[in-house]
């Protein structure tokens, strides 16, 4: 056990210290604490470590009320108050962008969340002859009964769910709807298992191998945002906190600052949220996205939204990119944790849009990408946007405009 000063934190949440001039991350401390650490990894450049026990507290240090925090590892937050966690965000943008891609553009007020508990509308459990979570950086399994940043009405599901065929489950999927209450359950099996206890639980899948079996309810559930309805399939992605979504969707609508005569591609479009929020506002939307259920759903939240100025087309953006033939006035980006590739990057500068609008669930890959854009676009500002309270992670809009 050894005794030390946390000198600063890492991007991950973990409190900074040196033990035997080593650098060392340590799980649940707080920059300025001194606490009693037990080292659980050690290389040759660093040292992990746990907290065993918080000698001097930093006033930013709340108890968290979860049960499994400790042995979890899902929210790395939670040990500070909701403040200090949009401050640390905030900074970690800022820091982050200068670091990596030499800028500092402005960086707006951070976006807080209205709630920061019960938030998620989607989560994933592990199935080992229980339902929970595994542990974060080990394959150890956690059995839990209820999960703090979870929707109420997924963990009022939890007790039905321990009661399936547990043996031949491997991973629950549960997504709700905030607005209409609508669920739907998806159960990775290894055979079609019997679901009758989830009768009137809503939506019911089993999916064998890539194959989705329906088994209950509706096929779909549905999901309001201001003017808009969207469905959501077993295998479309949608933003999983719904309430800041909304305020995501709204800035990247300010950035976008469309007048009703401009060409917008959409890429990485997913089931068409974002598109079809600013088609009210454009005079042509484009939406791209490689995954074809995605797309099917986009043309489906299309038709139910009776939007008639959107496209939809499946198909890798960089494909897309070197086909198109109009002109791209506001090319919006909402790629995944890994960014754009360099040849997307190319394309993107060859169709010369005269805005950017990049939306981020990773500000490393964000400032990785800024990087190479920035020499012919000018980044003008940057607003973090906290849709996972509690944990790391952050969102980030950020707007590029043609030199």
């Amino acid at each position: 056990m050894n005794d030390v000063k946390i000198t600063d934190m890492d991007f991950q949440g973990r409190g900074i210290a040196r033990i035997d001039n080593i650098v060392t991350f340590v799980d649940n401390a707080l920059k300025g604490e001194i606490v009693d650490v037990e080292i659980t990894k050690k290389s040759k450049k660093f040292y992990e470590a746990r907290t065993i026990n918080i000698k001097k507290k930093s006033p930013k240090r709340v108890e968290p009320s979860c049960p499994y925090y400790k042995v979890c590892g899902g929210c790395d937050l939670m040990h500070m108050d909701y403040q200090n966690q949009l401050e640390f965000k905030k900074d970690k943008v800022k820091t982050t962008l200068k670091k990596f891609a030499n800028i500092s553009p402005k960086i707006e007020a951070i976006i807080p969340s209205d709630e920061i508990f019960n938030y998620r509308n989607k989560i994933t459990f592990h199935v080992s002859n229980d339902i929970g979570f595994f542990e974060k950086r080990t394959n150890d399994f956690v059995k839990v009964d209820n999960c703090l940043i979870c929707d109420l009405n997924i963990n009022k599901l939890i007790k039905k769910l321990k009661k399936l065929e547990l043996e031949y489950i491997t991973n629950i999927t549960i997504k709700v709807s905030k607005q209409t209450l609508e669920k739907m359950i998806i159960i990775e099996a290894t055979k079609n298992i019997d679901t009758s206890v989830l009768d009137k639980s809503g939506s019911v899948y089993v999916k064998v191998k890539d194959k989705y079996i329906h088994k209950a309810g509706n096929k779909n559930i549905a999901e309001k945002m201001n003017d808009y309805v969207f469905y959501i399939s077993p295998s479309s992605f949608f933003q999983v906190n719904t309430f800041q979504a909304i305020k995501l969707y709204d800035r990247v609508k300010e950035y976008a600052n469309l007048t009703g005569n401009e060409n917008v591609l959409d890429l990485y479009c997913g089931t068409g949220t974002i598109g079809i929020y600013l088609s009210d506002k454009a005079k042509k939307v484009y939406g791209i996205e490689i995954n074809e259920d995605a797309i099917k759903d986009a043309n489906y939240n299309k038709k139910v939204n009776n939007i008639k100025n959107i496209e939809f087309y499946a198909m890798n953006a960089n494909q897309f990119l070197t086909k198109i033939k109009d002109d791209i006035d506001i090319l919006i980006v909402d790629p995944p944790r890994g960014g754009l590739d360099k040849k997307t990057i190319n394309s993107i500068l060859k169709l010369n849009p005269s805005r950017i609008v990049y939306v981020s669930c990773d500000v490393a890959t964000l400032a990785r990408d800024l990087s190479t854009l920035k020499e012919t676009y000018n980044v003008l500002k940057v607003t973090p946007v906290d849709m996972f309270p509690n944990t790391c992670h952050c969102e980030s809009v950020c707007l590029l405009e043609k030199r």
